[in-house]
């Protein structure tokens, strides 16, 4: 029987993958030395997220590199390196989600001069960091419990993908929401400006990013409903979590030319995105004391209502 797809195309493909996500680390790179020569915060969310897709495109850069060479030496790693090379971007693309939804809360409370916004920094950050904690968490041990247990039902992997794409969606679904409330606010457009970014840029990335992970949520929701024993269709192709599917040398071109479409889909995109959109600014001067007058009147605005009433 002959390959769906030539061995030439799939060669080509890996090789597209590997150069696209070495491209996205080193600019991610050049980002991050630029915060620092604009001297900008080095604590914030923009480094932050800067630093999750560095991460990021250097796991990914690393497993293509492997699929360059040999599927067998990527699938022999023990369990915690494993567990790095295929379910960590995955745990960081979710830690840039909720670090989006605090970005785009902020923006809302800052564009409404919201004295709320104190009250409910603290618990909106703890909030997500235990979201993020926990999903960490859930994902490394099921990870290292099926790697040591004989699981052939795959009721860990479930349980894992369950609980994962569930977060996902949530989280989706609340930067959707926060998006959506961003694009009906004038003022947030201001607030972005005074940034040096702008609110249609807001729009276009937590409307893209949102879309994209609600969707794989579901598939591998629809997946998991629909494929219990762990049984090949033409819908799933046998697997649990296409993004963090390991490719072997049994997989037919076919399966990984899919595995790729998804992965620069659901992947590649969202955190070239949000790459984008943090990318570091140097602020002119204008942008600079508009952004400070505009917190020195959310203040005056929020001594005023106190005042009155």
């Amino acid at each position: 029987m002959k390959a769906a797809i030539p061995w030439a195309v799939e060669l080509a493909v890996t090789v597209l993958c590997t150069a696209l996500c070495s491209l996205l680390f080193l600019a991610v790179y050049v980002q991050l030395w630029l915060l620092l020569h604009y001297k900008q915060k080095r604590l914030s969310y923009q480094s932050l997220l800067l630093f999750l897709c560095l991460l990021w495109a250097g796991f990914r850069t690393v497993l293509f590199s492997f699929y360059l060479t040999s599927c067998a030496q990527a699938n022999a790693l023990q369990p915690f390196p494993h567990w790095l090379l295929y379910c960590a971007p995955i745990c960081l693309q979710f830690c840039t989600l909720c670090l989006l939804n605090l970005y785009f809360s902020q923006v809302i409370f800052k564009a409404r001069c919201s004295p709320e916004f104190n009250r409910y920094k603290i618990p909106l950050h703890i909030g997500f960091l235990l979201t993020s904690l926990a999903f960490l968490i859930v994902n490394l041990s099921c990870i290292l419990i099926d790697n040591g247990t004989d699981d052939q039902h795959g009721w860990i992997t479930m349980i894992r993908m369950i609980f994962s794409d569930c977060l996902f969606a949530a989280c989706s679904i609340s930067l959707a929401n926060n998006t959506y409330r961003i694009a009906n606010m004038s003022p947030a457009y201001v607030y972005l400006e005074s940034k040096g970014t702008s609110g249609s840029q807001a729009v276009v990335t937590g409307s893209v990013i949102s879309v994209l992970y609600i969707l794989r949520a579901l598939y591998n929701l629809v997946v998991i409903s629909i494929q219990p024993e762990n049984k090949p269709s033409p819908f799933s192709y046998g697997w649990r979590g296409v993004s963090d599917h390991a490719v072997t040398e049994e997989t037919n071109s076919l399966e990984y030319l899919i595995f790729v479409i998804i992965l620069l889909f659901c992947e590649f995109l969202p955190m070239s995105l949000m790459a984008y959109f943090f990318r570091a600014k140097k602020l002119s001067q204008n942008l600079v004391s508009s952004c400070s007058m505009g917190d020195q009147l959310c203040s005056e605005g929020f001594l005023i209502r106190v005042f009155l009433s």
